[in-house]
């Protein structure tokens, strides 16, 4: 009875336990000779493009978590290394990446619209794009990231250089009239992450906008499986879809 029960416990947790298939390595060349890696997920259903913190990559963002595989389910997933993160290209070692590499992975995949989500410097790297060109996405969303009342955020003028800014860094402060943002927008902040000096602006002037905030959790740990961060970003990609 014993063994019986020590094999109907271990086939019940195998039963339990999802298996998901691995994703798919792809390089392509940026505009300035830069070898960029991807992993692609996913068969089926709207891209999504993830976009991984500072120091991580995409394996390490989103594989690692569990969270590019629940998207996986009912979408294109498409996970970038950005420059000097990951198995892409290292050019130089104090530049973190360049939101145009993301922008030229679009229409390498001939990709016109996607779902865009990033974390930290990748939630930057989407609001980036969120800002310099909105009609690439059918929604922006970013954890432990927002746009605050900080200098440098205004709207946009004639004579700032959007192509020297991107080239140049991940602009965290950079010009957006969220009034004139017409898709939807989430963030997903951990309670201990400062959520709200993050996010005020963009309470106050988007006009689709979905503040998440996961109770008890900071910047480095809020993406762990269990935190409702995965199963929130899934539902907010396919309310919008």
């Amino acid at each position: 009875m014993t063994l019986f029960r020590t094999l109907l416990c271990f086939i019940t947790l195998a039963a339990a336990t999802t298996i998901f298939a691995a994703p798919v390595s792809n390089n392509f060349t940026t505009s300035d000779g830069v070898d960029i890696h991807y992993l692609t997920d996913g068969d089926q259903g709207s891209p999504v493009v993830l976009v991984h913190g500072f120091t991580s990559s995409a394996q390490g963002n989103w594989y690692n978590t569990e969270i590019a595989q629940q998207l996986a389910e009912y979408h294109r997933v498409i996970a970038i290394d950005m420059r000097n993160h990951g198995d892409s290209e290292t050019v130089q070692e104090r530049e973190p990446g360049i939101v145009r590499d993301v922008l030229e992975l679009l229409d390498h995949l001939e990709l016109d619209k996607v779902h865009m989500h990033g974390y930290s410097m990748g939630g930057a790297t989407t609001l980036a794009i969120l800002a310099y060109a909105p009609e690439r996405l059918i929604t922006a969303s970013a954890g432990g990231m927002g746009v605050g009342d900080l200098p440098g955020n205004i709207a946009p003028h004639a004579d700032f250089d959007w192509d020297q800014a991107l080239a140049d860094r991940v602009p965290v402060q950079f010009p957006i009239d969220l009034t004139q943002v017409e898709i939807p927008v989430m963030t997903i902040n951990g309670s201990d992450d400062a959520p709200f000096p993050k996010t005020v602006r963009m309470t106050r002037e988007l006009k689709n906008y979905t503040n998440f905030i996961l109770p008890g959790y900071g910047h480095m740990n809020a993406m762990r499986p269990g935190t409702g961060y995965a199963e929130r970003l899934v539902f907010f990609i396919t309310q919008n879809d």
